[in-house]
């Protein structure tokens, strides 16, 4: 595929996953940029991607496949359940493509849902932990903010990717741990905060279809009510939006707690 036609690799993906025959939909950023603009925002730091649970375990058999296209996965866990497959461009694409999050969601009754986390932005976003932090914690969320955005005046901003030896041997350990783990505790929970996507399964299921410049993207299927559902006033570019604070589907509960929940109604 020529890759000026599908510079963030979007097609690229969509077109194995569908050779492999593993049920998708484009979710989030990417979807709102397609239906409203007709592209991606150049602004968007990677792809979202959802995928049933009952996909996943082709999903997983199908990373050997997706890797050949130029990327590095990575399964998140959550409590030991995988909740994302992570792919990373590497090598020669790297600088072409965007990274794509495949976010696996669970279906209770008419409810799906999706762990989430949130690590610790400093303001002006709103602060993700609704609690009173201690010291230790306050301490995290300074090193956070030192290490991955700089000078307070570009707080929202992040700083370069660090290239030491310990910061690489930091992140590699960090994108393996289970975070729940890692969201549920002490302290590190004041700083990486567990959440939960929770939607109405009609607005996905079955899905549907979007035609974008002679392209078909699958898509949730009540497309506007989804987006709705999750943006509010979509149709409206708005430009300081934060994910865990003004998305419509996001839950400030841990996942299993939603999912215990959601198996009561």
């Amino acid at each position: 595929m020529n890759n000026d036609h599908d510079p963030a690799g979007l097609y690229t993906v969509i077109e194995r996953l569908r050779a492999l025959a593993i049920p998708f939909w484009l979710d989030s950023g990417v979807l709102l940029a397609l239906v409203r603009d007709g592209q991606i925002n150049p602004r968007d730091k990677d792809i979202d991607l959802g995928v049933e649970a009952a996909g996943l375990d082709a999903l997983l058999a199908a990373l050997p496949d997706l890797e050949k296209l130029g990327y590095r996965s990575l399964v998140l866990r959550y409590r030991g359940q995988v909740f994302c497959v992570g792919l990373e461009p590497i090598g020669r694409v790297a600088d072409r493509r965007l990274t794509v999050s495949i976010h696996v969601f669970h279906r209770v009754g008419e409810w799906l849902w999706a762990p989430q986390t949130q690590l610790y932005v400093p303001p002006p976003a709103p602060d993700v932990y609704r609690g009173r932090r201690s010291r230790l914690g306050r301490w995290l969320c300074r090193r956070l903010e030192q290490q991955m955005y700089g000078r307070a005046e570009a707080r929202l901003v992040p700083v370069p990717k660090r290239n030491s030896l310990v910061s690489r041997v930091l992140r590699f350990f960090y994108l393996r741990l289970d975070k729940g783990w890692l969201a549920e505790t002490w302290p590190w929970r004041e700083v990486y905060v567990p959440l939960t996507w929770q939607v109405p399964a009609r607005l996905i299921l079955p899905l549907g279809e979007l035609q974008v410049a002679g392209r078909v993207y699958p898509v949730p299927a009540r497309l506007e009510d989804y987006l709705a559902y999750r943006y509010g006033e979509w149709r409206r570019p708005v430009e300081a939006w934060y994910y865990w604070h003004d998305d419509g589907a996001v839950v400030h509960e841990k996942p299993l707690v939603v999912k215990k929940r959601l198996q009561k109604c």
